[in-house]
């Protein structure tokens, strides 16, 4: 409504309908070949902590030596009041996984989380830890914990992928799970002007191609970083910066590589209704 050239805004009482648990917008992922096995890595998972890492021994399948695709399943439940948690799963230093978890109902809701991991199965063919973070509160206000579990379904496939994936070497640029004093999630944090500078060193010298991974998600004041005010106009406790962000990889002091972040609204965020 209109009145005196102000704008009044009516409250209306709206009650949501009974939802249920979420579905993925994406179409599964192709299986490439024929099932082999499937191997647990985290079972039963309780996240209830902030600065939480839960940790599974990976083992690979014995009966699959010959496996060509490699499928991360991480499912999920909780229940209660909680906010949206984002968080990351790491096999040995390398991360495999970057993600979000949706908002509950006082009912519970589940939800299952797919990524194709086979660009990393150099990794899979030896035990190695495996680790997640999704920092949680739990308390009387803030209910919610986090289950979790994750599981590596494997595929059978042709001798072309792999003899590929016997080819490769898998690094992480940085060990973030290694850091003294600091949780891994935390770690990976670029805020404002900063850099993140890594050495590489002591590569095979036959390397015929190298593919860079980069996760990126905006948490804090870069989480609506397309709809921040320039820093020149922005009020005391704003969020500015600006509306235009890019994430650049320099090797050696020459720009290798450009990506434009795209937006992202989490579960609890914009406007209710888009849920």
């Amino acid at each position: 409504e209109h009145a005196h050239g102000h704008r009044h805004v009516k409250a209306l009482k709206t009650s949501f309908p009974s939802s249920e648990s979420p579905y993925t917008g994406d179409a599964p992922i192709p299986a490439r070949g024929a099932f082999c096995a499937e191997v647990p890595v985290i079972t039963n998972a309780n996240l209830t902590q902030y600065y939480q890492v839960a940790t599974g021994l990976y083992t690979p399948p014995p009966a699959c030596g010959q496996w060509g695709q490699a499928v991360l399943e991480l499912s999920g439940s909780v229940r209660g009041v909680q906010f949206d948690r984002f968080g990351a799963v790491w096999l040995g230093p390398v991360e495999v996984l970057r993600t979000t978890t949706p908002e509950p109902t006082t009912e519970g809701i589940h939800w299952k989380v797919h990524r194709d991991i086979s660009s990393v199965g150099a990794l899979l063919d030896k035990p190695a830890n495996m680790s997640i973070q999704i920092p949680n509160v739990v308390d009387p206000t803030y209910t919610g914990a986090l289950l979790v579990n994750i599981s590596i379904r494997f595929y059978h496939s042709g001798p072309q992928a792999v003899e590929d994936r016997r080819q490769r070497e898998v690094r992480a640029l940085t060990d973030f799970t290694a850091l003294p004093g600091v949780t891994p999630i935390f770690a990976t944090n670029v805020t404002g002007g900063a850099t993140q500078v890594n050495l590489v060193k002591g590569l095979p010298r036959s390397i015929a191609a190298a593919r860079l991974e980069v996760f990126a998600s905006g948490h804090g004041c870069e989480e609506f970083w397309y709809s921040n005010l320039p820093t020149s106009l922005t009020p005391s406790g704003g969020c500015g910066s600006g509306a235009y962000r890019e994430i650049e990889v320099w090797v050696d002091g020459v720009l290798a590589g450009v990506q434009y972040p795209f937006p992202v609204i989490y579960t609890g965020g914009g406007n209710p209704f888009l849920w």
